[in-house]
């Protein structure tokens, strides 16, 4: 990967700071003396390590409460790749990036971006809400919707990814009704969680890639985003972590499939 390995905030408190993996272990949690300190209740004393090796880097969880996320995926281990995005309790999106010798760290957001950045969750606390909106969620009519909002075209040369990400969220930010949650869990993608129909969401879709070609398009050139609406079934037999994991990859097949479109899929089958 010809660079040296950093963690980048690119979403939650801290925004901006870059922690270099400059020891062969680096540690994360509450503890003052950890490499990468996050004072969060959600974040244990000991919460996670990374290994690393040359260009090699394995992050562990420590038998965490509330455990560590790579994407939308609980780990107990895992190796990561460049671009790769960790949770570590409910506050904070890390990206593993590499930095070549003559860069002094990674560029992880355009100027400013911490006092403007929205409000955008990680993954483990889009799951803690997916948790409680399932249990909670006797109405019929108050439908859940897992909304994936992609950045597939990408034009040559692409610009920092932050420079993409932080327009989209504020373009997704825009369709958010009171209770919806705005996630983060890969490099180019956001996901969204409505209390909605799937027409409305689909609405809301249109909405989002008028905003991004707003926000987006004149600053970076960049084609629209792909969009994947998937109904939550109410009364699936798996947990939100197995659901949120079928739901990625069934939206990333679809975004594979239709870069250019908007599309509602289904969940039925791929839960039974």
């Amino acid at each position: 990967m010809n660079g040296h390995p950093h963690l980048v905030v690119v979403e939650g408190e801290g925004v901006g700071r870059v922690f270099a993996l400059a020891k062969p272990i680096t540690t994360i949690g509450r503890d003052p003396a950890s490499d990468v300190v996050l004072p969060h209740a959600t974040v244990s004393w000991r919460h996670a390590n990374l290994t690393t090796e040359g260009d090699r880097v394995v992050v562990k969880d420590l038998g965490s409460r509330n455990g560590t996320f790579v994407g939308v995926e609980r780990i107990a281990r895992r190796e990561l790749a460049a671009g790769d995005l960790i949770a570590v309790g409910d506050r904070v999106t890390l990206k593993l990036a590499f930095a070549r010798a003559d860069e002094r760290t990674p560029a992880p957001a355009v100027a400013g971006r911490a006092a403007s950045a929205p409000l955008v969750a990680n993954a483990a606390a889009l799951i803690v809400r997916l948790r409680k909106e399932r249990s909670a969620t006797h109405d019929p009519d108050s439908s859940l919707m897992l909304m994936f909002v992609g950045m597939t075209a990408v034009p040559a040369p692409a610009p920092p990814v932050e420079e993409l990400m932080h327009p989209l969220a504020l373009a997704c930010r825009e369709v958010l009704d009171a209770g919806d949650l705005l996630a983060r869990a890969a490099e180019r993608q956001l996901i969204l969680l409505l209390r909605s129909t799937a027409t409305r969401a689909l609405l809301a879709g249109g909405r989002i890639r008028a905003a991004a070609a707003e926000h987006i398009r004149a600053a970076a050139a960049a084609g629209p985003p792909a969009i994947v609406v998937l109904p939550v079934p109410a009364h699936a037999a798996v947990g939100a972590e197995a659901l949120l994991l079928v739901a990625a990859r069934r939206a990333a097949e679809a975004m594979r499939d239709t870069p250019d479109a908007i599309r509602t899929v289904s969940l039925h089958e791929s839960l039974h």
